[in-house]
């Protein structure tokens, strides 16, 4: 009988081995963000898409009460997404100067 040594004994200690190293190697599904809840979309007839949430009804920046926020992407083009945050004036936001944050 020839002997092959330790190379022989491979198979049998990949066999025992593979339940502990499945436990070991394991993939956590918490890698990426979950989708996004509560978007809104606007499809322009120019062919722009503005997809925005407003972030103040869940407490984000502004918490002051009747005050709107909104924030999203204005999707110009496949590859060309801008970022904008709007936040309607604390007093008399139909009167009020606009201010838009565009990223």
């Amino acid at each position: 009988m020839r002997g092959y040594g330790l190379i022989s004994l491979l198979p049998v200690a990949a066999a025992i081995w593979a339940p502990a190293i499945h436990q070991l190697v394991t993939v956590d599904k918490r890698q990426l963000p979950k989708d996004p809840t509560g978007v809104k979309t606007i499809h322009t007839a120019n062919n722009i898409t503005i997809r925005y949430k407003e972030p103040g009804k869940e407490g984000v920046c502004e918490t002051t009460p009747g005050v709107k926020s909104y924030s999203g992407y204005v999707d110009i083009s496949p590859e060309s997404h801008t970022f904008f945050w709007f936040f309607e004036a604390r007093h008399d936001p139909k009167n009020a100067p606009i201010t838009l944050w565009l990223n």
